[in-house]
């Protein structure tokens, strides 16, 4: 017999993620703490740190509890039952539902600190493994450590199908649901209409714009290199949105290679609608990407969109239709962009199209499936 809530409570959820920046996930994760605090308790469990503005945008929604952790010891917590007993000593608090973000806390299944525990993995890296026999020795002991782990999962949530089906091949989980990651897109339109610092954008040129955490996997650089080429004969600007821990690097190769007046960094901005709807080209360069919001938004607000080929942007261009697909190299970047400075007005046609399509990833169908889907696994009502 399930255990029945009593109608006043409300069933509670704990978000756990290794710390909560402004990223692609933790966007993810603020949309749907915003749908869904008026039915559900909800608590942000992180082990680093909360960025102001998401602190400021859920405080009054959910509890926001933030437990240094070391990083060895969330080292630790990679390794099975080791990692699982590291997790409950460290979230004391027994949940409803813990929803666990980040393949570094996937041990979490075994902690037993709530009645349901789902993994919504946002990533595509595990879908190497969907051949086990074909791995070496070092991936096959990583595949039975993450098999461990899956299995023990009531659900796993994956944001498109190819990830699903590679998912349930490799692991052969419990349940394995495709929900794609939404946009917000009337929010978009409308935070997209304020200034953006418009002394940035050249009136008489193309302007590109990157809007990306600056680390290595989402390489930024590509995009640099292919500016010191393409500046020398078009008259054009790069813009680049966010902050990370290669930004230091990045504006030294600008210096060092005399683009200062064609490349700006301007930080990691709370709203960075503006910058891409003035954009002549958004540009995801990512090595790995397994989804890649900025390719909706961009579509939202009509700008034309080019991508490194990667399992994110194959599913959204839908192949190069939406937008540029290039090779998943810095040689791809520099032509893409070439492709599109000499035909611009053909992509720019083209935005309209991709509008559409992007319409259908807003956040009211996502959140009906995210409240359905946690309705058929918490126990609220009494089976028998």
């Amino acid at each position: 017999m399930n255990r029945v809530l009593p109608a006043s409570v409300k069933p509670s959820i704990c978000f756990l993620i290794d710390y909560m920046i402004v990223g692609g996930v933790e966007k993810v994760v603020c949309d749907a703490v915003d749908y869904l605090h008026d039915k559900f308790d909800i608590t942000i469990f992180t082990f680093s740190g909360v960025a102001p503005e998401i602190r400021e945008r859920l405080g009054a929604k959910a509890e926001i509890l933030v437990h240094p952790v070391s990083a060895k010891k969330q080292k630790l917590m990679a390794i099975p039952f080791l990692g699982g007993a590291l997790i409950r000593h460290t979230v004391r608090k027994h949940y409803d539902f813990m929803i666990v973000l980040r393949s570094r806390l996937i041990m979490a299944s075994q902690s037993k600190s709530a009645d349901s525990i789902i993994f919504w993995n946002h990533s595509d890296k595990d879908m190497m493994y969907a051949e086990p026999h074909k791995l070496g020795l070092f991936r096959k002991v990583n595949w039975l450590r993450l098999m461990t782990a899956y299995r023990k999962y009531d659900a796993i949530w994956v944001i498109n199908d190819l990830i699903r089906d590679k998912i349930q091949t490799a692991f052969k989980p419990k349940r394995v649901v495709t929900l794609e990651n939404p946009i917000n897109c009337q929010d978009i339109r409308q935070k997209s209409m304020a200034p953006a610092d418009r002394e940035l954008f050249l009136q008489d040129g193309l302007n590109f714009v990157v809007v990306s955490r600056l680390s290595a996997e989402k390489a930024v650089d590509r995009t640099i290199i292919a500016m010191s080429e393409i500046a020398r004969t078009v008259h054009c600007k790069l813009i680049i949105v966010g902050d990370g821990p290669a930004r230091k690097t990045l504006e030294e190769y600008v210096v060092s290679h005399g683009l200062e007046g064609n490349v700006s960094f301007v930080g990691t901005k709370a709203n960075p609608y503006p910058y891409m709807k003035q954009a002549d080209l958004v540009i995801l360069p990512s090595k790995t990407e397994s989804f890649g919001l900025v390719i909706l938004e961009a579509m939202m607000l009509h700008t034309p969109i080019l991508a490194s080929d990667t399992v994110g942007s194959r599913f959204l261009l839908n192949n190069g239709e939406y937008g540029i697909l290039t090779e998943n190299s810095a040689e791809g970047i520099l032509s893409g962009m070439k492709r599109f400075i000499e035909c611009p007005n053909t992509y720019r046609e083209n935005t309209y199209a991709a509008y559409s399509y992007a319409q259908t990833f807003d956040i009211k169908a996502f959140t009906k499936k995210l409240t359905r889907l946690l309705d058929k696994t918490h126990p609220v009502e009494d089976e028998n």
